[in-house]
């Protein structure tokens, strides 16, 4: 595959990517308290009450953050880091569910999703594409005195 495909495949992800998190944080956003529960479900009981709340509140702003940020190519990196960051804590957490044998939803979405294969390959295929993303999309800012900045405002 050429270079500029692998681009091209690479932004594609990155688009679905980032619409994928903003489902995801604005899905959460409606009602906290739920998602908190849905927190709580995993049953990690080293967290304090405190950060579970916090985190149902923050953890929402996260995701939308990081869903915009993939889209603008000065900011996508970063993102993808985030993203990976809280994608690999989600697979973490529904790989301990499911050893523990939880039946729980998953909060992915808001609710109604449970914890299963299906989260867990989607999680995994949200982290291989952060991964594509990081590998093959160029991170090429315009910066003063370029040649890109010279024909972009007509000085040649």
């Amino acid at each position: 595959m050429k270079d500029e495909s692998k681009q091209a495949v690479a932004q594609s992800l990155a688009i679905l990517v980032g619409l994928i998190f903003l489902i995801f944080g604005i899905s959460k956003l409606t009602n906290p308290p739920e998602f908190a529960q849905n927190i709580r479900n995993y049953r990690w009981d080293f967290l304090p009450a405190w950060f579970i709340r916090f985190g149902a509140v923050v953890l929402p702003w996260w995701e939308i953050a990081a869903g915009l940020a993939i889209f603008r190519s000065s900011w996508r990196r970063p993102a993808c880091w985030m993203i990976g960051g809280m994608t690999t804590l989600f697979i973490v957490a529904v790989i301990s569910a499911l050893h523990r044998g939880l039946d729980i939803d998953c909060g992915c979405f808001g609710g109604g999703a449970k914890v299963g294969a299906k989260a867990l390959a989607l999680e995994i295929g949200i982290l291989a594409s952060v991964g594509a993303i990081l590998r093959y999309c160029p991170n090429k800012e315009i910066k003063a005195g370029s040649d890109l900045d010279k024909s972009h405002n007509g000085d040649e």
